[in-house]
């Protein structure tokens, strides 16, 4: 008996061994896997990583029942351009009673804005900022 029958044999027993297809077929699914992984990588963050432009509520102070004394710290990529945040006031249902758009200027870090309000307000919170 020799090689060539036997393995012939063998495949007749067994069936002839399967092929996975070209072998450049592999490393370009890889890196086809990869680069997709990559785009949506990069698409998340820009998405949802850091805004440009943020600001939060350091101090507010109940002044009256129709008036919140708020004072706020923006975090800015560029310094030297203007915002605008809106400062939002809530009752103690949550429901909104005041609203007020405060200008942040060029090269400010903290901002004071007062709010007028319908009626008595318990926080006072940004709803959102932007560039002017």
């Amino acid at each position: 008996m020799t090689t060539t029958d036997t393995s012939s044999r063998l495949a007749e027993r067994y069936g002839s061994s399967r092929t996975l297809g070209p072998r450049w077929l592999l490393p370009v699914a890889f890196t086809g896997v990869v680069l997709a992984g990559l785009v949506v990588a990069v698409t998340g963050y820009l998405s949802f990583g850091s805004a440009p432009i943020e600001a939060g509520v350091t101090r507010w102070t109940i002044v009256s029942d129709t008036e919140v004394s708020v004072k706020l710290e923006v975090r800015r990529d560029d310094e030297s351009r203007p915002g605008i945040c809106l400062v939002r006031a809530k009752a103690q249902d949550l429901g909104e009673v005041g609203r007020i758009e405060v200008n942040i200027p060029p090269d400010t870090t903290y901002v004071d804005a007062t709010l007028s309000t319908t009626s008595r307000a318990v926080i006072a919170e940004v709803y959102g900022c932007k560039y002017a």
